[in-house]
């Protein structure tokens, strides 16, 4: 079974934070707010339930500030230059979505790049307006949790990559790709 002792959870928020560029104190209500998630989805992993993103997201973004906690965006967005499916079709995507994952791992699929497609699938999706990445990384490893796999932190150092392993998903996958994904090579050069 899988644990996360307080420093551990500390040190997961604060780099998943930081690849959103969030630098706010421990006792902020996002910092706050985002260990409680990470509780949340880590408990109910434990006992052999997925965690849901919608709630992980209530908890994340539970605020004055921000008006729809746990709900799906109502208004297109892009991530870059990559533009992500119209609001219209959320619903549809992130029911697929949890399909494929209660369907369960194939015979044939190697379970930690199964469990990284689902994180690309999400964040593909973009379901929500603000919290995504938050969203999708702790839900991410409650699944890993599920399956008896480690928490896994990906640090700010790590998030060019993070994020081109996304942009590769998103233009392989032609579901994504359709609404207007930038070829990841061309980012690649770019950045050289």
């Amino acid at each position: 079974m899988i644990y996360l002792t307080r420093d551990e959870i500390n040190a997961f928020v604060m780099e998943s934070n930081a690849i959103e560029g969030i630098f706010e104190p421990a006792n902020h209500p996002l910092v706050v707010n985002h260990k409680k998630a990470v509780r949340f989805a880590l408990k109910i992993a434990r006992k052999g339930i997925f965690a849901d993103p919608l709630t992980i997201h209530r908890i994340i973004m539970k605020s004055e500030w921000y008006k729809r906690p746990g709900q799906y965006r109502n208004v297109g967005v892009t991530i870059g230059r990559n533009r992500t499916p119209p609001p219209r079709e959320i619903g549809k995507l992130m029911v697929d979505l949890l399909h494929s994952l209660l369907d369960g791992l194939k015979p044939e699929e190697n379970i930690e790049q199964w469990i990284w497609d689902i994180h690309h699938e999400f964040e593909c999706i973009h379901p929500f307006l603000d919290g995504n990445g938050r969203t999708g990384r702790i839900w991410m490893n409650a699944i890993r949790v599920f399956y008896d796999l480690p928490w896994l932190t990906i640090f700010e150092k790590e998030k060019y990559d993070y994020y081109h392993r996304i942009d590769v998903f998103r233009w392989e996958n032609p579901r994504y790709h359709q609404y207007g994904a930038v070829d990841p090579a061309y980012d690649v050069e770019t950045l050289s």
